[in-house]
């Protein structure tokens, strides 16, 4: 049986065919990957002043309290709000993270 040239050049064209998509594909996770990476390089540079964070965290400036955690995490000066309490502790609710504290 004589070999076909024009087969053999189909299944070339099939196959580069398979590599292109795969090629697009492979763009496609590379973006989403580099997306990743600067969010977590975001994240990593907002972890580095963590400790500046907490050594200029003021609780109180007036009469109103401020929330740790939004302070040490995001550098965001939320207050946090008196909220109902049983018995002798006080409990506050920041207006930002909605995270409940009682002491």
């Amino acid at each position: 049986m004589p070999v076909n040239v024009i087969e053999f050049m189909a299944i070339a064209h099939d196959i580069a065919g398979q590599l292109d998509g795969r090629d697009s594909a492979l763009q496609r996770e590379l973006a989403d990957v580099e997306n990743l990476k600067a969010e977590i390089e975001a994240e990593r540079n907002l972890l580095r002043g963590v400790a500046e964070r907490l050594n200029t965290y003021q609780a109180k400036v007036g009469i109103d309290y401020f929330c740790p955690r939004c302070w040490i995490e995001d550098a965001d000066e939320s207050r946090m709000r008196p909220i109902p309490s049983t018995g002798r502790e006080d409990s506050f609710r920041c207006e930002s993270c909605s995270w409940d504290v009682t002491l």
